[in-house]
């Protein structure tokens, strides 16, 4: 897999608000899918306001971005509905009327040190 869809940074998302407040769930795959269906990687069983295949967290080309999978879905980032939106860190994102999660990414140790190695010249 290409290092643009491989991702350089660790992302988590901590919930806020509805069934899941309190619990984090690391992203440590390129598409991440977040729905009540039992399919999904994060399930919100118990929020009829979130669709089967709600949404689902996207690593492409350099940054992290959700997407809406459903017409009937609902996903608010910064107070505006979005079909598709960039996330970056401390981004607060509602899914529904209830459940709403705040996501959360770092860079990884290995990746900083590579960009290191490569600004530094040789001896």
């Amino acid at each position: 897999m290409s290092r643009e869809y491989t991702p350089p940074a660790l992302a988590s998302i901590k919930f806020l608000s509805g069934p899941l407040a309190g619990r984090t769930f690391s992203i440590n795959q390129s598409i991440t899918t977040i729905g009540r269906n039992a399919e999904n990687d994060i399930v919100i069983s118990d929020d009829r306001r979130v669709s089967r295949q709600h949404a689902r967290l996207l690593w492409n080309n350099g940054s992290w971005s959700i997407e809406k999978l459903s017409q009937a879905s609902n996903v608010i980032v910064a107070g505006q509905s979005v079909q598709q939106a960039v996330l970056s860190d401390g981004t607060t994102v509602r899914l529904g009327e209830e459940t709403s999660f705040q996501f959360f990414t770092q860079v990884r140790e290995q990746a900083a040190s590579d960009t290191f190695r490569q600004t530094i010249p040789p001896l």
